[in-house]
Protein backbone atom coordinates (compact mmCIF):
# COMPACT_ATOMS: atom_id res chain seq x y z
CA UNK A 1 0.00 0.00 0.00
CA UNK A 2 2.96 2.54 1.46
CA UNK A 3 4.73 2.00 -1.94
CA UNK A 4 1.24 2.50 -4.42
CA UNK A 5 1.15 5.87 -2.70
CA UNK A 6 5.21 6.52 -3.02
CA UNK A 7 4.30 5.45 -6.74
CA UNK A 8 1.33 7.58 -7.67
CA UNK A 9 3.31 10.47 -5.90
CA UNK A 10 6.48 10.11 -7.89
CA UNK A 11 3.89 9.94 -11.24
CA UNK A 12 2.67 13.05 -10.09
CA UNK A 13 5.59 14.60 -9.48
CA UNK A 14 6.94 13.96 -12.90
CA UNK A 15 3.36 14.57 -14.58
CA UNK A 16 3.70 18.58 -12.97
CA UNK A 17 7.31 18.40 -13.94
CA UNK A 18 6.18 17.72 -17.46
CA UNK A 19 4.00 20.50 -17.57
CA UNK A 20 6.17 23.40 -16.04
CA UNK A 21 8.82 23.06 -18.79
CA UNK A 22 5.67 23.23 -21.31
CA UNK A 23 4.78 26.06 -19.29
CA UNK A 24 8.29 27.22 -19.75
CA UNK A 25 8.24 26.18 -23.52
CA UNK A 26 5.35 28.01 -24.64
CA UNK A 27 6.28 31.01 -22.61
CA UNK A 28 9.26 31.59 -24.48
CA UNK A 29 7.70 31.03 -28.05
CA UNK A 30 4.81 33.51 -26.90
CA UNK A 31 8.11 36.12 -26.52
CA UNK A 32 7.73 36.69 -23.13
CA UNK A 33 10.02 34.51 -20.68
CA UNK A 34 7.95 35.05 -18.37
CA UNK A 35 10.13 35.52 -15.24
CA UNK A 36 8.96 37.21 -11.87
CA UNK A 37 10.51 38.28 -9.10
CA UNK A 38 9.95 36.78 -6.20
CA UNK A 39 12.88 38.72 -4.23
CA UNK A 40 12.34 40.02 -0.50
CA UNK A 41 9.16 37.74 -0.19
CA UNK A 42 8.35 35.55 2.79
CA UNK A 43 7.15 32.33 2.76
CA UNK A 44 5.10 30.10 4.78
CA UNK A 45 4.74 26.44 4.10
CA UNK A 46 2.80 23.60 5.48
CA UNK A 47 3.56 20.16 4.18
CA UNK A 48 3.38 16.10 5.09
CA UNK A 49 5.90 13.46 4.26
CA UNK A 50 6.89 10.24 3.47
CA UNK A 51 9.07 8.98 6.44
CA UNK A 52 11.96 6.66 4.83
CA UNK A 53 14.07 7.38 8.67
CA UNK A 54 11.02 6.03 11.05
CA UNK A 55 10.81 3.68 8.77
CA UNK A 56 14.38 2.55 9.09
CA UNK A 57 13.70 3.07 12.89
CA UNK A 58 10.74 0.99 13.19
CA UNK A 59 12.49 -1.89 11.46
CA UNK A 60 15.71 -1.79 13.43
CA UNK A 61 16.24 -4.66 15.68
CA UNK A 62 20.06 -3.94 16.23
CA UNK A 63 20.02 -3.96 20.09
CA UNK A 64 22.75 -1.65 19.87
CA UNK A 65 20.55 2.07 19.13
CA UNK A 66 21.86 4.96 18.33
CA UNK A 67 20.47 7.52 15.36
CA UNK A 68 22.99 6.01 12.43
CA UNK A 69 22.77 2.47 13.51
CA UNK A 70 19.62 1.78 11.28
CA UNK A 71 21.21 3.26 8.44
CA UNK A 72 23.96 0.90 8.66
CA UNK A 73 20.92 -2.09 9.70
CA UNK A 74 20.17 -1.86 5.88
CA UNK A 75 23.20 -3.31 4.87
CA UNK A 76 23.57 -5.94 7.24
CA UNK A 77 22.46 -9.54 6.34
CA UNK A 78 21.62 -10.34 9.99
CA UNK A 79 20.33 -8.80 13.16
CA UNK A 80 22.34 -8.48 16.20
CA UNK A 81 19.60 -9.58 18.42
CA UNK A 82 18.36 -12.66 16.06
CA UNK A 83 15.79 -13.95 18.42
CA UNK A 84 13.57 -10.62 17.92
CA UNK A 85 11.33 -10.00 15.14
CA UNK A 86 9.51 -6.20 14.52
CA UNK A 87 5.69 -6.85 14.54
CA UNK A 88 2.78 -4.11 13.82
CA UNK A 89 4.14 -0.68 13.03
CA UNK A 90 1.97 2.48 13.53
CA UNK A 91 3.87 5.31 11.53
CA UNK A 92 2.97 8.60 11.08
CA UNK A 93 4.05 10.75 7.85
CA UNK A 94 6.45 13.52 8.47
CA UNK A 95 4.31 16.74 9.22
CA UNK A 96 6.81 19.92 7.84
CA UNK A 97 6.26 23.17 8.96
CA UNK A 98 8.92 25.56 7.26
CA UNK A 99 9.53 29.24 6.56
CA UNK A 100 12.02 30.86 4.05
CA UNK A 101 12.78 34.39 3.02
CA UNK A 102 13.31 34.92 -1.12
CA UNK A 103 16.89 36.95 -0.44
CA UNK A 104 16.69 37.93 -4.51
CA UNK A 105 15.01 35.71 -7.57
CA UNK A 106 17.90 32.45 -6.66
CA UNK A 107 17.94 32.22 -3.04
CA UNK A 108 15.96 31.39 0.00
CA UNK A 109 17.17 30.97 3.31
CA UNK A 110 14.71 29.73 6.48
CA UNK A 111 14.15 27.12 8.76
CA UNK A 112 11.54 24.11 9.44
CA UNK A 113 10.65 21.94 11.16
CA UNK A 114 9.75 18.55 10.85
CA UNK A 115 7.57 15.67 13.34
CA UNK A 116 6.90 11.95 13.18
CA UNK A 117 5.51 9.57 15.40
CA UNK A 118 6.24 5.94 15.42
CA UNK A 119 4.94 2.86 17.44
CA UNK A 120 6.32 -0.82 17.12
CA UNK A 121 6.09 -4.08 19.19
CA UNK A 122 9.20 -6.27 19.08
CA UNK A 123 7.97 -10.29 19.07
CA UNK A 124 9.65 -13.38 19.88
CA UNK A 125 10.96 -14.75 16.08
CA UNK A 126 10.08 -18.39 17.52
CA UNK A 127 6.52 -18.24 18.78
CA UNK A 128 5.53 -14.62 17.60
CA UNK A 129 4.62 -13.56 20.86
CA UNK A 130 4.95 -10.10 21.72
CA UNK A 131 7.85 -9.35 23.77
CA UNK A 132 7.76 -5.40 24.07
CA UNK A 133 6.30 -1.84 22.85
CA UNK A 134 8.57 0.38 21.37
CA UNK A 135 7.68 3.95 20.69
CA UNK A 136 9.55 7.25 19.72
CA UNK A 137 9.08 11.02 18.68
CA UNK A 138 11.44 11.95 15.79
CA UNK A 139 11.56 15.48 15.20
CA UNK A 140 14.24 17.28 12.94
CA UNK A 141 15.48 21.29 13.33
CA UNK A 142 16.92 22.34 10.36
CA UNK A 143 18.23 25.58 8.84
CA UNK A 144 17.48 25.98 5.25
CA UNK A 145 19.29 27.21 1.88
CA UNK A 146 17.15 26.40 -1.29
CA UNK A 147 18.57 27.57 -5.01
CA UNK A 148 16.12 28.53 -7.81
CA UNK A 149 17.25 27.29 -10.88
CA UNK A 150 13.29 27.94 -12.99
CA UNK A 151 11.94 31.12 -12.31
CA UNK A 152 8.72 32.11 -13.63
CA UNK A 153 5.29 33.79 -12.77
CA UNK A 154 3.54 30.29 -11.84
CA UNK A 155 6.31 27.34 -11.52
CA UNK A 156 9.90 27.29 -9.92
CA UNK A 157 12.10 24.84 -9.80
CA UNK A 158 15.06 24.77 -6.87
CA UNK A 159 17.25 22.40 -4.87
CA UNK A 160 18.62 22.62 -1.60
CA UNK A 161 20.55 21.64 1.83
CA UNK A 162 19.09 21.94 5.40
CA UNK A 163 21.40 21.38 8.32
CA UNK A 164 20.55 21.20 12.21
CA UNK A 165 19.64 18.79 14.56
CA UNK A 166 18.01 15.23 14.78
CA UNK A 167 15.91 15.19 18.43
CA UNK A 168 14.59 11.66 18.92
CA UNK A 169 12.41 10.98 22.36
CA UNK A 170 11.49 7.28 22.95
CA UNK A 171 12.59 3.75 24.12
CA UNK A 172 14.11 2.40 21.16
CA UNK A 173 16.71 0.12 20.64
CA UNK A 174 16.16 -2.68 23.73
CA UNK A 175 17.95 -6.16 23.84
CA UNK A 176 15.25 -7.78 26.36
CA UNK A 177 12.36 -7.16 28.39
CA UNK A 178 14.35 -6.10 31.70
CA UNK A 179 15.70 -3.58 28.85
CA UNK A 180 12.75 -1.60 28.84
CA UNK A 181 12.74 1.32 30.73
CA UNK A 182 11.95 5.03 30.75
CA UNK A 183 12.51 7.29 27.29
CA UNK A 184 15.72 8.66 26.35
CA UNK A 185 16.17 11.85 24.55
CA UNK A 186 18.91 11.31 22.17
CA UNK A 187 20.06 13.74 19.50
CA UNK A 188 22.54 13.98 16.58
CA UNK A 189 23.78 16.54 13.67
CA UNK A 190 21.45 16.47 10.67
CA UNK A 191 22.21 17.03 7.34
CA UNK A 192 19.69 17.00 4.50
CA UNK A 193 19.51 17.23 1.07
CA UNK A 194 16.68 18.44 -1.19
CA UNK A 195 17.06 17.10 -4.50
CA UNK A 196 14.48 18.88 -6.51
CA UNK A 197 11.67 20.74 -5.74
CA UNK A 198 8.82 22.09 -7.51
CA UNK A 199 6.44 25.16 -6.90
CA UNK A 200 3.06 26.12 -8.48
CA UNK A 201 0.67 28.69 -8.25
CA UNK A 202 0.32 32.14 -8.30
CA UNK A 203 2.48 35.24 -6.41
CA UNK A 204 0.44 34.13 -3.20
CA UNK A 205 -0.83 30.92 -3.17
CA UNK A 206 1.07 27.76 -4.69
CA UNK A 207 1.36 23.81 -4.15
CA UNK A 208 4.69 21.82 -4.19
CA UNK A 209 6.53 18.71 -4.72
CA UNK A 210 9.81 17.86 -3.39
CA UNK A 211 11.72 14.79 -3.47
CA UNK A 212 14.81 14.88 -0.65
CA UNK A 213 15.94 13.26 2.05
CA UNK A 214 15.31 10.35 4.94
CA UNK A 215 14.65 12.36 7.68
CA UNK A 216 12.40 15.19 6.66
CA UNK A 217 10.33 12.77 4.20
CA UNK A 218 11.81 11.08 0.95
CA UNK A 219 8.49 12.40 -1.25
CA UNK A 220 6.64 15.01 0.01
CA UNK A 221 4.05 17.63 -0.81
CA UNK A 222 2.56 20.91 0.98
CA UNK A 223 0.86 24.04 0.13
CA UNK A 224 2.91 27.60 0.88
CA UNK A 225 1.83 30.92 1.03
CA UNK A 226 3.86 34.09 0.06
CA UNK A 227 3.80 38.02 1.65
Amino acid sequence: MKHCVISKISLLFVLLLSVSWSVSAQESESGSDGRYCYSELHELELGVGYPMFGKILAKNTTGSFNLFAPLFNLFLAEDIVPELSVGDIDLSPVVRFEYGYNINKWFNVGAGVYYSYLNKDVLYRGSGALAWNESAHLMNVLLNLRAYWLNRKYVRLYSGIGIGATMLYGNLGNTSPETVGENDLLSSFALEFRLIGLQVGNDKLYGKLEIGSTGTGIINAGIGYRF
